[in-house]
């Protein structure tokens, strides 16, 4: 079926031309049709690469199976818009993101393309991307500092806690009483340094001795989120028992190394007798609903369906043989949950022996479940389309290159004027096309083109009558590229009725397209009255579409007063044909909730009247997304310059890119000025820059491996430092490394 475009452009130009959000038309293939200019830039396309796009241009992976999956089920009648996220891949090969829906389009009551609306959010997955990761180095910084690390407010109230030190205080607990944690010759001194702290807004470090002899350094550090100190700090370093925490470190080394990097996944210790002597409770619960109880000490052959029993045994037997190291392949089982019912996991196994030397089997599983199901629905749904092609009102025809039909539906045999159970199989194309210069023209094309969409020729139908068949096809080639196959699509065209439904079906996906946006859309009158308006700016106002209508728009969005007067300016402005850039506003709707937009303005003539679109994006959680991220970055700022230990961000050069100054400046005697820019192995002593280089690249994780090196002073001499890193990527995907360095020259003393 032809899809106009010419019509479309012409009748819905204000929509294509000044709407804020994408517009696009595909067809049922996943070909694109046609683009609005916001959506062909966005992507850094022109209106001439239209007719080559399709989805495998802009889409990847899973997200081309999603969309597939979705125009089938369009086609299968499931016509509801559900509004879905896809990454869509750019001309020059860069990603948006995008929020978008479908509308079918109808032409005698069948689908035969699909318009699409996308709203860009690009920039809000940005500021969540960025947020997320200045959320993940902070909680790294913080889960993995050597100190104990809390925060209490005004109420002496705990707010967080990374970790709790046995024999410093009693258990506290996120909400309890701080006081009531502390041992009571300690109460006054830390009440005193509170006051004290909340007071001056300064800095405040005082010694305090905890349970068994041991001693502790609490540093009180003000957090200030609005002018004043909010809430305390508390660094609090034991400097009495470090070999033994080292000692805890090593012993736990191999078991934590292996849970922390496979922690998002299902993960079993097995013993040489199959029997369960590790889960990680959190997922097991979550996925299967096990706790440690029903586990431990079981056997995990239990557990597994009988028909894959085989499989696990297999794999334990290659365990065995191998010794130690990492199993080869995967494997798929189903394992029954606690409810009785058996989920599919995928998993892959290494075996180890532990610090006793017992041979041990670790398994690191993921629920593939819902992908087991996708593929069953994958094939049902090829089952479906192949019965739906035989089902189609559409003629769906297959020839070899001379035109002869291998296959066809009874759709065709329909059209053509033959009763729809008669085969036209080993008919010739010749026998049907009424002009030979169009199929030698047609064929032509084909070869050239690779594929035609649109061409309408002149057919006999059985009885000699004469219509008018579109028809859209693409070659079929084998894999030495030669063309053995061309399929497509025919239609009759002829009667003018089409036109005419045409145009009721564009009317109605013209309303349907206004009702549906993401966007508020308003008209105005000369006067600022509103004369209509959609389902968006219903909700954002908290108003039924009845309260809205015949108000003027001064009187109905609660504005600041003193921004009503710019407003009314910029509406006189607007009539005067002067349209103005995007205008940010914030207003109260019904229910008191702020609401934050993004409005922009174009003049529209509707019944001989011009009145004025106003299109306005809500953009209140984008702004609180990027307030989040500021104060995120001040938090995560504070803790790294009150920190007792040197902190610094190394890029993949070994250039220094951050550094807690104060500190650095204290032990080193180095400024930023100093170090930023500059490689640290200049200041590493020769005699340590390649073991520090080969831990570095190995990847050095803080909990797991640390390096101990001397490190040059800025007066020249050099002091032992031990050193714990972490490697990650940034928003731009580059390799960096948070140093947390700590001074042990003096242990290195005793230690010699």
């Amino acid at each position: 079926m032809e899809y106009n475009k010419k019509e479309i452009r012409d009748k819905y130009s204000e929509l294509f031309e000044n709407s804020l959000i994408l517009f696009y038309v595909h067809d049922l293939k996943g070909n694109f049709l046609d683009a609005n200019e916001i959506a062909l830039s966005t992507l850094g396309y022109d209106e001439k690469d239209i007719p080559n796009l399709s989805f495998k241009d802009l889409l990847e992976g899973d997200q081309l199976l999603r969309s597939k999956n979705r125009l089938e089920e369009i086609f299968g009648g499931n016509t509801s818009s559900n509004v879905t996220e896809h990454k869509l891949k750019t001309k020059d090969g860069k990603f948006v993101y995008v929020e978008t829906y479908g509308i079918p389009l109808k032409k005698d009551g069948e689908i035969y393309a699909i318009l699409g609306i996308a709203k860009n959010i690009t920039e809000r997955k940005i500021a969540e991307q960025k947020l997320k990761e200045s959320e993940v180095e902070l909680t790294s910084l913080l889960e993995n500092s050597p100190d104990f690390i809390l925060t209490v407010d005004r109420n002496n109230k705990i707010q967080y806690i990374n970790h709790i030190p046995q024999d410093f205080i009693k258990e506290p607990v996120i909400g309890g009483n701080f006081y009531e944690c502390l041992m009571p010759e300690n109460q006054e001194m830390y009440k005193y340094s509170f006051k004290k702290v909340f007071e001056t807004g300064i800095p405040l470090t005082i010694d305090v001795p905890g349970f068994a002899d041991a001693w502790y350094t609490t540093r009180f550090i003000p957090i200030k989120i609005s002018g004043d100190a909010d809430s305390v700090m508390l660094i609090i370093t034991n400097i009495t028992d470090i070999k033994e925490a080292e000692k805890k470190i090593k012993d736990s080394e191999e078991k934590y190394r292996l849970i922390s990097e496979n922690a998002n996944d299902m993960i079993t210790i097995v013993n040489l007798n199959l029997k369960i002597e590790y889960i990680n409770e959190k997922v097991y619960k979550q996925l299967m609903g096990y706790s440690k109880e029903d586990l431990i000490n079981k056997s995990i052959l239990k557990l597994i369906h009988p028909d894959d029993i085989e499989i696990v045994a297999e794999v334990i037997k290659e365990g065995i043989e191998v010794g130690e190291g990492t199993m080869e392949g995967t494997m798929e089982v189903r394992i029954q949950n606690k409810k009785g019912n058996y989920i599919w996991l995928e998993g892959r196994g290494t075996t180890f022996r532990d610090k006793d030397g017992e041979f041990k089997g670790l398994f690191i599983t993921r629920d593939i479940t819902e992908r087991k199901r996708a593929e069953q629905r994958l094939k049902e749904s090829e089952e479906k389309y192949r019965n739906m092609i035989n089902n189609l009102d559409l003629g769906f025809f297959k020839a070899d290159v001379n035109g002869v039909f291998l296959n066809h539906n009874p759709a065709l045999s329909k059209i053509l004027g033959y009763a729809p159970s008669v085969s036209l199989i080993g008919l010739k194309a010749s026998d049907i096309w009424e002009n030979p210069e169009d199929l030698k023209n047609f064929f032509n094309k084909i070869v050239k083109e690779g594929s035609l969409r649109n061409f309408v020729h002149r057919a006999k139908k059985k009885n000699g009558e004469i219509i008018f068949l579109q028809v859209d096809s693409h070659l079929i080639r084998n894999e030495e590229n030669k063309i053995i196959e061309i399929e497509g699509t025919a239609f009759d065209v002829t009667e003018k009725f089409i036109l005419e439904q045409k145009l009721r079906e564009s009317e109605k996906t013209h309303r349907t397209l206004v009702e549906t946006s993401p966007n508020s859309i308003v008209l105005l009158d000369n006067r600022g009255i509103i004369v209509d308006c959609n389902k968006k700016t219903e909700i954002l106002l908290d108003l039924d579409k009845k309260e809205i209508i015949g108000k003027n728009f001064i009187d109905l969005y609660t504005i600041k007063k003193e921004k009503i007067p710019s407003l009314i300016e910029i509406f006189e402005r607007i009539k005067k044909g002067l349209i103005p850039h995007p205008i940010e506003f914030e207003y109260l709707n019904k229910k008191g909730k702020k609401i934050l937009v993004e409005s922009y303005t174009s003049l529209v003539k509707m019944e001989n009247e011009m009145l004025i679109q106003v299109v306005s994006q809500d953009i209140t959680d984008r702004k609180v997304a990027e307030q989040n991220l500021k104060e995120s970055e001040k938090m995560y700022r504070l803790i790294m310059e009150n920190a007792y230990d040197l902190i610094a961000v190394l890029n993949d050069k070994f250039k220094y890119e951050y550094i807690n100054e104060q500190v650095h400046n204290k032990i080193l005697g180095y400024s930023s000025e100093d170090l930023i820019g500059k490689s640290a192995l200049r200041k590493v002593h020769p005699e340590d820059i390649r073991s520090a280089i080969k831990k570095w690249q190995a990847g050095v994780s803080i909990g797991n491996e640390t390096i101990e090196l001397r490190y040059k002073k800025k007066d020249g001499t050099y002091i032992w430092l031990e050193i714990r890193g972490k490697r990650y990527r940034d928003h731009d995907g580059l390799f960096k490394g948070i140093i947390i360095s700590r001074d042990i020259t003096d242990r290195k003393k005793l230690e010699d």
